[in-house]
């Protein structure tokens, strides 16, 4: 099973199961950020191919660079996910899209309009493409 196994309170283990949704997938990837896991969980569920549009200064990332990249960005300390939907893009495609709040530790909160596009490949589901676009919106806190 994919998931982020805990004891304690403190996640310490991703594993990967075929039969995981990308809805379940989707969170999955906020749970891991927010236990300090963004590269572990992002190793497992990015397409090779995956291409991720995020926020300046980065704007696009491959892979290797997303991995990179969240291998040292600080856990994110509060998240509130919204409007969560999935849909079909066909036998072997789906598009998950929903607003979020989300704060890491030591950085100001932000608002985003998120779509992550998944494909099947063999019996996984994989991230290919992730989008984060930012919304003008007060805090949640």
């Amino acid at each position: 099973m994919t998931e982020l196994s805990e004891a304690d309170g403190k996640v310490f283990r991703i594993e990967v199961d075929p039969g995981l949704t990308p809805t379940e997938i989707e969170h999955l990837q906020w749970r891991a950020q927010s236990a300090g896991l963004a590269a572990d969980f992002y190793a497992v569920a990015v397409a090779d191919d995956a291409v991720f549009a995020v926020p300046s200064p980065q704007a696009s990332l491959s892979r290797q660079i997303l991995l990179n990249e969240v291998a040292g960005a600080p856990p994110i300390e509060t998240y509130q996910i919204l409007e969560f939907h999935e849909r079909d893009l066909g036998a072997d495609a789906r598009i998950v899209f929903y607003e979020m709040y989300q704060k890491r530790i030591g950085l100001d909160g932000i608002y985003a309009a998120i779509s992550t596009v998944y494909v099947r490949r063999g019996e996984r589901w994989l991230m290919l493409y992730h989008q984060q676009t930012p919304l003008r919106r007060g805090t949640a806190e």
